[in-house]
């Protein structure tokens, strides 16, 4: 069919692609037993990366759902590391968790539970 026609031509015609930028440092592939884990260490990376001279525009954090955002926030948060988030509100900005919070606070004065009134 078409498709095949396509892939048959498309063979014919290698693309070789060449960088613009000089080859960079080989990725590197760390496991950790759990998300906050993996954000700490991230975040102390970043730090040290940044109090090495790398610009702080050069670094990125890539992650695949906006659920993640939670745990990256508060251990960047908590390295002191500045950041901005892109494509997504930040975690405690979102709406939901705004209504949440002030779900908590007002449960927690009903019952006078002062733990849950700090934040």
């Amino acid at each position: 069919g078409l498709l095949s026609q396509a892939r048959g031509k498309a063979a014919d015609h290698r693309l070789e692609l060449v960088s613009q930028r000089d080859k960079g440092p080989e990725p590197v592939y760390t496991e950790y037993p759990d998300e906050p884990h993996e954000a700490e260490s991230t975040a102390r990376r970043i730090r040290d990366l940044i109090a090495a001279g790398v610009p702080a525009g050069e670094i990125a954090v890539l992650y695949r759902v906006n659920s993640q955002s939670e745990v990256y926030e508060q251990a960047l948060a908590d390295a002191g590391v500045a950041y901005q988030l892109r494509g997504a509100e930040r975690f405690f900005e979102r709406a939901e968790v705004r209504e949440a919070g002030t779900a908590l606070r007002g449960a927690a004065r009903a019952g006078r539970n002062d733990s849950l009134l700090d934040g």
